[in-house]
């Protein structure tokens, strides 16, 4: 058994829809599980065409999701349980994993590697901070005779970031609501 939680804002879908009663499914169900996919999902938060559902192993992370709304009215916190076997049609998936697990090697792929940056090295901190993306817009110091520019961060780095900042979970598939245990006012 793991507890999983996911933060509901005010005025989104699952705010509006209680899934005590449907349970989670994702905002695209019928689209293929593809790397780009989680990478679209996770690292550049673009979930219209997703097949997954995200949820975090932090109950904090999921208070700050349900308070993202500008409202004076608090969103919910969703606990879920899932158990081995997962139900039918689901597969848990730890983005962090997934990415690994395709990433070539460095010596592969002249000139781009798919998972650092050219920043500074607090470039991360930026990442991982929400109020800190003037750590990401700064202009990098380079080779003289370049043109001025920010630094390079690849998707696979903000995946990478974000997925841990979040304690992010995947499940590619819908959540009944049974798995649904208790439903908390994120106060």
């Amino acid at each position: 058994m793991a507890i999983f939680y996911k933060g509901i804002p005010v005025g989104t879908f699952w705010h509006l829809h209680d899934p005590a009663s449907v349970g989670f499914t994702p905002r695209s169900p019928m689209a293929a599980h593809h790397l780009d996919r989680i990478i679209n999902h996770v690292g550049r938060a673009q979930t219209v065409s997703s097949p997954y559902v995200s949820l975090t192993l932090s109950f904090s992370v999921a208070w700050i999701y349900a308070n993202t709304a500008l409202s004076a009215t608090p969103g919910f916190i969703y606990e879920i349980e899932l158990n081995d076997p997962l139900p039918l049609g689901a597969t848990l998936l730890d983005p962090v994993k997934e990415l690994a697990a395709a990433v070539l090697s460095p010596l592969v792929l002249v000139g781009s590697n798919p998972y650092q940056h050219d920043g500074y090295p607090d470039l991360l901190v930026g990442l991982v901070g929400t109020r800190r993306s003037r750590l990401i817009h700064r202009v990098i110091k380079q080779p003289p005779g370049n043109p001025p520019r920010s630094a390079y961060i690849s998707p696979a780095l903000e995946t990478f970031v974000r997925a841990l900042r979040d304690a992010e979970m995947l499940v590619f598939g819908s959540i009944p609501a049974s798995c649904i245990k208790q439903k908390y006012v994120a106060s």
